[in-house]
């Protein structure tokens, strides 16, 4: 499991950094399927997501956070564990049902660790 993008810390602070500098970053994994933000509540870019990674014939769905930095440049990322996994397709719906899920009665995990 060590190509799974679970419990990371990266910093994104090389070239033009922006709020979707580290979607960017996690979508260049090419076992990336899809990210997606779910938190965009706040100005300076301290947002959350989640992301798909698909691993031979399983996908995972694993949220993360992005801190922005200031006063220094750029933004530490932060990779979760684990919310979900599943062999196939799944549609879209799923995806956010999980998610809200997750979100409403999962288990706690600090965005900033």
């Amino acid at each position: 499991m060590n190509n799974i993008l679970i419990n990371r810390k990266y910093n994104i602070n090389q070239g033009k950094v922006g709020w979707y500098s580290p979607r960017d970053f996690i979508n260049d994994f090419a076992s990336v399927q899809k990210v997606d933000f779910w938190d965009t509540m706040s100005s300076a870019g301290d947002w959350g997501g989640y992301f798909i990674q698909k691993i031979k014939n399983t996908s995972y769905l694993i949220p993360f956070s992005q801190l922005n930095n200031y006063p220094k440049n750029g933004y530490t990322l932060f990779t979760g564990e684990i919310i979900a996994s599943w062999q196939g397709e799944i549609i879209p719906d799923d995806i956010d049902n999980m998610m809200q899920y997750f979100y409403d009665f999962g288990y706690e995990w600090e965005w900033s660790k």
